[in-house]
């Protein structure tokens, strides 16, 4: 009885790492950027298309989407990386050079200040998601 007493903490602790183990997520980094862009488009679908947070959305979803394909974690990437990323990912040079311009009129509106009307707005956010969606897929 004793000796099953000691027994008892080692046990216990290999069945606690064993179920840590199992619940552990997944750190995939192509999933979580992934998941990080689809998130970002449905904030920028919610909220209206005249404030910061809007650009900030498009402009995540898009990064996200891009680190996505590279298999990597990241906040931020150039106009330059990011044709490079997709044309080394297998797309064809226009629609690596579409997405990083798409990527610098995201920029170019966010930064520079002006008011952007609605319908300019939702042009954006759909040519955006179009981009994602292909790029994701």
């Amino acid at each position: 009885a004793f000796l099953a007493l000691l027994a008892v903490p080692p046990l216990l602790w290999l069945m606690v790492r064993f179920t840590a183990a199992r619940l552990k997520t997944d750190a995939d980094p192509a999933r979580l950027m992934a998941e990080r862009a689809e998130k970002a488009m449905r904030e920028a679908g919610a909220i209206s298309t005249a404030g910061d947070g809007f650009l900030g959305c498009l402009y995540r979803g898009l990064v996200s989407a891009v680190l996505s394909r590279a298999d990597t974690v990241g906040e931020s990437l150039t106009y330059a990386e990011v044709s490079r990323i997709l044309m080394e990912q297998g797309f064809k040079k226009d629609a690596a050079d579409a997405a990083a311009g798409l990527l610098e009129r995201i920029e170019s509106a966010r930064f520079s200040g002006a008011a952007m009307d609605s319908r300019a707005g939702k042009a954006l956010f759909e040519e955006t998601r179009q981009t994602v969606r292909s790029i994701i897929r």
